[in-house]
């Protein structure tokens, strides 16, 4: 019995001496919550000596944390020997409020103890930095920059709303389903790993799978000792940004183009008039020294080489007068089909039997006004401009059509006005051009001809005609593939018209499938996308051939129709609907191309029973013909 009694004297002072080192508060209190035992730490934690502390425990708690407090007090009570934990705001002698951490547990069924321990500890700096952190993360959930963290192994644990709502759920690892190019993906997570930040623009999948221009700050978190404990990157979304910046770049470089333009023709129109005076002064005399001259005499081959090139130099003032739109004019209401009918003889001729010239008239022109003599000139610069793209032999297709431009039509240029036009196109299957040569095209002595083979004033003339004619004028062209101009003019509007008017459209008609659209010219790609939404159906955007096909494999849904452009790089529209196909072999094909329909056709392009439709088209066109390939 005397043993016993030592070892609980023992194991008491043990108990009493692991109590008073403990940096806790133990409290024991009856059912009423009367004090039956506090710790020495009390004091140290509250300020208030352990007599202070004597009163009923609920004066000790914040008037607002009692319900709450008494809520788990009730609980611990009717569950002896379970633990419960709480927060409350407790009082401090100096300080006022703190908060406290108290763990609840009771043994009033237990006769050694007959009470409730409490064991509690003051988490007042813990609660602040909890609060701080809420604060911290409430700031970068609102956030409209979308953050990301992922742990140093790539392995994403964080994302705030702004990431989610752009990029969608990223997954584990970001750059195998977050960037277009992987490759940059993998140089960001190398380069931040090394060390050292990542800074700049890059291209990235929206939650659509969209492509978005992304300006993204990537950097790793250090501890202490150095080492990198997760990886951050600050996205901003600069898509509308680049688009309007490239759609000013855009407008200001047809501004700076249309102004450079007008000033050569001013230029040119004033040079010319009066140039020819200085012409006829020279060519008449070079005509009365012939006169005057025997032609066994040498100086009468040398009158001949004068008149000779003053002869040329008049033509080229001739030309220069209409890109100048100065010329002399007398308007009037054609048959545009007609009058080309009557010049493919001569314009045959022109060109050479080496060359087949296919015409395809379009079917009841709207007739137009304009000087028959200047459809003289454009057409026949045109086919010449041809012939000189065509090596050896080869085909030039001379085509017209009634067409609708609106503001929607993705070829719409800020120089013309929406409305119906007769539009003339000139095709060759040539070498084609460059987009730099495309861009010079139409200006007055530019030219890709040897030295003393071309003037350059061939297409500016047809250029300053179209203008003096407000009309428009397009190019769609590759290396190696061929070109086609396309001139738009008005349809006239007069009393008196050789053709009934325009029969309605087709209204247009909606759906809710899925479009696989690949077009590798922005803007278009960008209204497409808008007009073809505006009719209900989904649309994956692809920029290349290439994009196309993994998109069309990683897209978990159906793909009811791929509308592609025909000539692009990497691969023409043919190759890609075959690739397409052989993936997904229910899909349906639409083609679009700025070249003729029946040229496309001609390259093997266009099989029998695949739609097309051709640059611009209006809305009601395009829902047309989606429909018309999705239903067919």
């Amino acid at each position: 019995m005397k043993l016993e009694t030592e070892k609980l004297s023992e194991n008491e002072k043990k108990f009493r001496l692991l109590v008073k080192n403990s940096g806790d508060i133990l409290v024991i209190l009856d059912a009423q919550g009367l004090r039956k035992y506090i710790s020495s730490a009390a004091e140290r934690i509250t300020g208030f000596t352990t007599g202070e502390l004597d009163v009923p425990f609920c004066q000790l708690v914040h008037p607002d944390d009692i319900a709450h407090f008494q809520a788990i007090w009730d609980e611990c009570i009717n569950n002896p020997g379970e633990m419960f934990q709480v927060q409350y705001r407790h009082i401090h002698k100096t300080k006022g409020w703190v908060y406290f951490e108290t763990v609840v547990q009771s043994y009033l069924n237990d006769p050694a103890i007959n009470g409730i321990i409490l064991n509690t500890r003051d988490i007042t700096e813990r609660k602040k930095t909890e609060d701080e952190l809420l604060i911290f993360k409430e700031t970068v959930d609102n956030s409209t920059d979308a953050i990301g963290i992922s742990r140093p192994d790539g392995r994403h644990y964080y994302q705030n709303r702004a990431l989610t709502e752009l990029l969608g759920d990223v997954g584990k690892y970001p750059p195998s389903t977050t960037y277009v190019d992987e490759q940059t993906g993998d140089e960001v997570f190398n380069t931040i790993m090394a060390g050292g930040q990542w800074i700049g623009e890059i291209k990235m999948y929206s939650k659509e799978r969209k492509v978005l221009d992304i300006y993204l700050r990537a950097y790793a978190n250090k501890d202490a000792a150095g080492n990198i404990t997760a990886l951050a990157g600050i996205h901003t979304n600069i898509t509308e940004r680049k688009r309007d910046e490239a759609e000013r770049e855009k407008l200001q470089a047809q501004l700076t183009q249309a102004q450079k333009m007008e000033s050569i023709g001013r230029l040119a129109g004033g040079i010319a008039h009066d140039f020819n005076n200085m012409l006829s002064v020279i060519l008449n005399q070079a005509e009365l020294g012939l006169l005057k001259t025997s032609p066994d005499e040498p100086v009468y081959s040398k009158f001949k080489e004068i008149e000779k090139a003053a002869k040329r130099s008049a033509n080229l003032t001739r030309q220069l007068l209409s890109f100048a739109r100065k010329q002399a004019v007398t308007p009037d209401i054609i048959n545009l089909n007609d009058l080309i009918g009557r010049m493919l003889t001569m314009l045959r001729q022109i060109i050479g039997e080496d060359i087949e010239v296919m015409w395809v008239p379009g079917k009841d022109i709207w007739p137009i006004k304009i000087d028959p003599t200047q459809i003289d000139q454009v057409l026949t610069n045109l086919c010449v401009n041809a012939r000189h793209a065509i090596s050896g032999t080869g085909r030039i297709t001379i085509e017209t059509e009634n067409t609708v431009i609106d503001s929607c039509s993705p070829d719409q240029n800020t120089e013309i006005i929406p409305g119906d036009y007769v539009s003339l196109s000139v095709n060759d299957n040539g070498c084609g051009m460059d987009k730099e040569t495309r861009f010079h095209l139409f200006e007055p002595f530019f030219t890709t001809k040897d030295i003393g083979k071309g003037t350059g004033l061939g297409l500016a003339t047809v250029y300053g005609i179209v203008k003096q004619n407000n009309g428009l004028i397009n190019v769609y062209s590759e290396p190696g593939m061929g070109t086609t101009i396309r001139i738009y003019l008005p349809k006239n509007t007069g009393q008196n018209e050789l053709s009934p008017p325009k029969k309605p459209g087709i209204p247009a008609t909606s759906g809710h499938e899925t479009i696989l659209l690949v077009e590798d010219e922005p803007m278009i790609m960008e209204i497409a996308t808008s007009m073809l939404g505006e009719f209900g159906y989904t649309v994956i955007p692809a920029s290349s051939p290439n994009e196309a096909i993994r998109l069309s494999r990683e897209f978990p849904e159906d793909i009811h129709l791929l509308l592609t452009d025909v000539i692009m790089p990497e691969m023409n529209g043919r190759e890609l609907s075959e690739k397409i196909l052989s993936i997904r072999s229910g899909i349906k094909i639409l083609f679009i191309s700025g070249y003729t329909a029946n040229v496309i056709a001609q390259h093997g392009v266009l099989n029998e029973g695949v739609h097309f439709i051709h640059k611009p088209f209006t809305m009601n066109d395009l829902a047309v013909k989606v429909r018309e390939a999705l239903d067919s």
